[in-house]
């Protein structure tokens, strides 16, 4: 018996370990309340909203005017880097290993774009499974989605050529892209911009200021359309922009704030604090990138690189106040509002844009007036023995050639005597604080004057000079600058003209390398990137070395020249 009875206690106490047992591995078993997956995450069209925003959020990530994107700039025809010369990538210089699959500024644009179109792919992919009020709410939504699909393709052709055309939303790793032709890219470009063009909202019916619209599309369309040498086609799309669209014209009397400020004009009106929208009165804004100043979650005085800052005036305006007098003493007080704020002079204009671009109309063209390129600095420390005295009349020395970095300074990129309060130091003075530098108002991403002479390209193409000339003159007649005559309408002389117009807002290698002219004109306009310091094949940018590492089952092909 008493053996029975130890077994059966024995059977007991085995299902009560394992009964125990159990009930711990199911108390220590992770539930989780929720799970993200893509069905419980959009629900609604608030939740496309989402994406959208980041949509936005990556293009200002790559357009913020911040050093990290002055590559756009220096290393053109335009302009240099006067603070670091052995930045040869920048500037143009010797050596191809400073351009190489590695080079950081090569990834920047690169895994934006992608980044981009992962999201532009995420809304295409779950879009028929949100309960919509109307068809149209949701066509708007798709043409959103597409347009950035096609700008971020649109930028990855000009670029670098040859790269993967991803149009599904990826769930899970792929390690198998292969290259598609330019061509190709472009004519993707053209497919999602073209559907954005009959989908998206005209610009007086967008949600708010800064949404883009039918006429953003078009707009970036004629460009790709004059990529693949459609050349009607480009005439076509930027003429239901300038004409059909019924809603856009340049801009040639006073308007907005500040137009009672002496010695300015409407070119000035064009960059001021509140100026900027097309829903503030400026007529020729086509797109304008939102930095929302002093709003939550736009952008703020501390730091001048804080995420939703443009950083304009800090990493593209002249380093003025750094200049010094003969005698080494500092010939400023400091970075002040009336001067241009904090600039921290990355990047020096070539004598080609200071100097070449006016001739003929240096007093005339009000683009020159120095209201909107300031040449003239008055050193204003009293304690200088050259207090009061131009800069410019210096006498020189090896040590004191301030005029690399007191160069002529575009007013766009600051708020000359216009700084929010916050960032002013010493209102008596003016002086800013270290921390400022960044740009508080909106940036043009598309004005009007540059669809004008992206028709003035598809005329050309297509053979017609004397269209050409006309779309071109409209812009320069709005300058007060000469007509050009059509027998001087060239390529080059389109690229001249978008440097006077667009200076510093269109992305400078980003045109040239469009029309594949980036070797040519900086070799030729640019005194640190003769033909000896840069490689012909630097008319495009390498594929990123990380796309091959990843990429272990597919076929990629670097661009030519570079290697991985």
């Amino acid at each position: 018996m008493d053996i029975k009875r130890n077994l059966a206690f024995s059977l007991m106490a085995i299902l009560f370990f394992f009964s125990v047992s159990c009930s711990e591995r199911e108390f220590l078993k992770e539930m989780p309340l929720d799970v993200y997956t893509l069905p419980n995450s959009f629900k609604s069209p608030d939740d496309i909203e989402m994406v959208i925003t980041d949509l936005y959020k990556g293009t200002l990530i790559v357009y913020d005017g911040s050093e990290k994107n002055n590559y756009m700039f220096i290393g053109t025809d335009a302009c240099m880097a006067p603070r670091n010369r052995s930045d040869q990538f920048k500037s143009g210089g010797a050596g191809s290993s400073r351009i190489t699959p590695i080079t950081q500024y090569v990834d920047l644009m690169w895994n934006t774009m992608y980044e981009i179109i992962k999201n532009a792919n995420l809304i295409l992919h779950v879009i028929d499974n949100i309960n919509y009020s109307s068809g149209e709410e949701k066509a708007k939504h798709v043409a959103e989605a597409k347009f950035f699909r096609g700008f971020a393709y649109r930028n990855l052709a000009n670029l670098y050529g040859n790269v993967p055309i991803v149009l599904d939303f990826i769930e899970k790793p792929k390690r198998d892209y292969t290259n598609a032709e330019r061509s190709e890219v472009y004519a993707q470009a053209a497919e999602d911009l073209k559907f954005a063009t009959e989908n998206l909202p005209a610009i007086n019916e967008v949600k708010a200021a800064g949404r883009v619209s039918k006429a953003s599309a078009y707009h970036f369309l004629t460009e790709v359309y004059i990529s693949l040498k459609r050349w009607q086609d480009a005439i076509d799309a930027s003429d239901w922009v300038i004409n059909k669209s019924g809603n856009f014209h340049l801009m040639t009397e006073r308007f907005g704030r500040r137009t009672s400020v002496p010695n300015t004009n409407v070119f000035w009106d064009l960059f001021q604090r509140g100026n900027i929208d097309y829903q503030a009165g400026n007529k020729e804004t086509i797109w304008a990138l939102q930095i929302n100043y002093g709003v939550p979650g736009g952008g703020s005085f501390i730091p001048f690189s804080a995420p939703g800052n443009l950083q304009h005036e800090r990493a593209l305006g002249p380093w003025y106040w750094f200049a010094k007098s003969p005698d080494g003493s500092s010939a400023f007080i400091g970075p002040t509002t009336q001067n241009g704020g904090r600039s921290g002079g990355f990047v020096a204009p070539t004598n080609h844009v200071k100097y070449d671009i006016w001739e003929g109309d240096w007093d005339n063209d009000i683009r020159n007036a120095s209201c909107n390129l300031k040449r003239i600095y008055i050193a204003d420390n009293p304690s200088s023995p050259y207090y009061g005295d131009t800069v410019n009349n210096f006498p020189k020395g090896p040590d004191t050639d301030t005029l690399l970095h007191i160069a002529p300074y575009w007013m766009k990129l600051t708020t000359p005597n216009d700084h929010p309060i916050e960032m002013i130091n010493n209102p008596a003075t003016g002086v800013v604080w270290a921390t400022a530098g960044n740009t508080a108002h909106n940036w043009p991403m598309i004005r009007l004057a540059e669809t004008y002479l992206l028709m003035a390209e598809a005329y050309l193409g297509d053979g017609n000079t004397h269209k050409a000339a006309e779309a071109i003159n409209v812009v320069r007649n709005r300058a007060g600058a000469t007509p050009v005559d059509e027998s001087k309408i060239d390529i080059d002389y389109i690229l001249d003209e978008r440097l006077r117009e667009l200076m510093f807002e269109e992305q400078r290698r980003m045109t040239l390398m469009r029309l594949g002219k980036w070797h040519e004109r900086t070799t030729k306009y640019n005194p640190w990137s003769s033909p000896d310091k840069v490689e012909t094949f630097w008319e495009l940018l390498p594929i990123p070395q990380r796309e091959f590492d990843s990429n272990t089952e597919g076929e990629l092909k670097q661009n030519p020249g570079y290697v991985n």
